[in-house]
């Protein structure tokens, strides 16, 4: 975004794409990224046939999957050097 001509317009974008239900769902329907929101995950929207829905047979929804599974995730672990790792990546 620091390279951006309109950093504003940039951060909205970014903010509707993953901070929004609507956005969250849309990036699902038109890219077929699964949404990091779990909020979303039992949407009616998120069971709509789509070219990504066809990988999966008998009907089940990979999101109806990650329900039942979904309390089994740890979170993630991020210590105090992570930026500094990160930078030097």
């Amino acid at each position: 975004m620091k390279t951006s001509k309109n950093l504003a317009l940039a951060k909205q974008f970014l903010y509707y794409c993953k901070g929004t239900k609507a956005g969250t769902i849309e990036i699902w329907k038109r890219l077929g990224f699964d949404p990091l929101r779990r909020g979303v995950w039992g949407d009616k929207a998120m069971k709509e046939p789509n070219k990504f829905t066809d990988f999966f047979q008998n009907g089940t929804s990979v999101f109806e999957m990650l329900l039942k599974v979904k309390d089994g995730f740890n979170t993630t672990n991020v210590g105090g050097n992570y930026p500094a790792i990160i930078d030097s990546v």
